[in-house]
């Protein structure tokens, strides 16, 4: 089993070099697409994806250097900029290498899908349990 995960792993990693973008810069704008303008800070960025802030906005800054996403006064809170994807970002995702594993998963059964689920659930419940916590040395 753990060898079909690295390879699993090794294989969704491999896919994720599309388009002159990096894995974490391909979450990076999934993460932009679909949360809320609450969630589209670095520091939330940070957060979801077990991340320091630092290497979150070297991420998204050079997305926004690239012209993938842009920074913009929230609308609850002018003295706050939250990130939003631009047209090419937006278009970039419409060729994301995770769509072809969406299509794959869509070819399941409910059954396998939730048998499927329920193993990595548990698996990332119990690594995320065991990671040390924030400015805890591992």
């Amino acid at each position: 089993m753990l060898e079909l995960i690295d390879q699993f792993s090794r294989l969704l990693s491999s896919q994720s070099f599309a388009f002159g973008l990096n894995p974490t810069q391909w979450a990076a704008l999934r993460y932009i697409a679909g949360a809320n303008e609450e969630a589209r800070t670095v520091g939330a960025f940070a957060r979801h994806n077990l991340t320091t802030p630092s290497s979150a906005s070297q991420t998204l800054g050079s997305l926004e250097q690239r012209g993938f996403i842009r920074k913009v006064p929230s609308e609850v809170d002018a003295r706050r900029r939250v990130l939003e994807l631009t047209s090419k970002g937006s278009r970039a995702l419409l060729d994301d290498p995770m769509a072809k594993l969406a299509q794959h998963l869509a070819e399941l059964s409910d059954e396998q899908l939730f048998a499927g689920a329920e193993v990595m659930e548990l698996l990332l419940r119990n690594l995320l349990r065991r990671l040390p916590a924030e400015g805890e040395k591992p």
